[in-house]
């Protein structure tokens, strides 16, 4: 007892005042995570009702009612709806203009089996974001969005052309890697998937398979069985 007497009279005055300091930080980090965290809630709820309705119709009142807070909350973190919606499609726009199929690396395989792991992933993909990709390509009213959009589908034809370069690599190709590559960016794109997978109900493997046979029947020489899986 008398050792812990001792340590804690010995014990330097300003540990009193850090351990104060440290409370302190510890109580803003934590009043700056529930922030953040209501913040990307009323962004959340605000996305939803983009996809929805469009941008043109968002109120903070409707915001406030889908994210389920006062009315003061969103103006709190929010000056106004325009604000509000600047941080909204920043992140959509963000997000949207880096979708596309990932890079794929298939030196050691064919270029059918590249462009089906490519395709596939793809399809996958879209499946994912369908709902938001639905409602975005129906918003009329943001550049950014537009912009957006447009990165996506230029990062998409570029992962294609350099799949269909490995057929050009190794004289593969029948046509010109700009047709070629015209003909997959067409197959490959959000209203082709609708039609094979929503309205004719084909598995994301199967329109996968489809699509790759047939960018592979026009594009290289041969016409060789792509195989499953």
């Amino acid at each position: 007892m008398r050792s812990a007497l001792s340590s804690t009279l010995n014990r330097p005055a300003h540990d009193g005042a850090g351990g104060r300091e440290l409370s302190r930080t510890y109580s803003m980090q934590k009043r700056g995570r529930a922030r953040e965290d209501t913040r990307q809630r009323l962004m959340s709820a605000a996305a939803d009702l983009i996809m929805e309705k469009g941008s043109a119709k968002i109120t903070m009142t409707a915001v406030a009612g889908r994210a389920d807070v006062a009315l003061r909350t969103v103006y709190n973190h929010f000056a106004s709806v325009d604000a509000l919606l600047a941080s909204v499609m920043s992140t959509i726009n963000e997000e949207f203009a880096a979708l596309a199929p990932a890079v794929v690396d298939a030196r050691p395989r064919s270029p059918e089996h590249a462009l089906r792991d490519l395709v596939v992933q793809w399809f996958h993909e879209l499946a994912k974001h369908d709902q938001r990709i639905g409602a975005l390509i129906t918003i009329r009213d943001s550049v950014e969005l537009a912009h957006a959009l447009a990165s996506s589908r230029q990062l998409r034809l570029e992962r294609l052309r350099s799949v269909l370069s490995m057929a050009a690599d190794c004289d593969r190709l029948r046509v010109p890697l700009d047709e070629a590559a015209a003909m997959a960016y067409v197959q490959t794109g959000y209203q082709s998937w609708v039609a094979l997978v929503r309205q004719l109900d084909l598995s994301n493997d199967e329109a996968a398979d489809l699509v790759t046979r047939s960018i592979a029947a026009f594009s290289f020489r041969r016409r060789p069985y792509v195989p499953r899986g």
